[in-house]
């Protein structure tokens, strides 16, 4: 998957202008992304540094990430 890195930031933060039918699609893109990364970071340093990242990023949006779990992570 290539991304821009402010493709990825916004996928992660959003944007001020989203509707609440964006913002709910974004969130579970960003979800399925998060997991993925997590996934793939397991054997790739690249994808875990981008895991940390997009995880900082979401803990640093007033609109958390839903559903991020520890099982993800072990």
């Amino acid at each position: 998957m290539r991304m821009y890195s402010d493709d990825f930031r916004e996928l992660f933060l959003g944007t001020a202008d989203e509707s609440a039918e964006e913002r709910e699609v974004r969130l579970t893109v960003a979800n399925e992304v998060l997991a993925e990364l997590l996934e793939e970071g397991r054997d790739n340093e690249i994808s875990f540094l981008n895991a940390v990242y997009a995880a900082q990023l979401a803990s640093r949006s007033l609109r958390r990430l839903p559903r991020i779990t520890t099982a993800a992570v072990a």
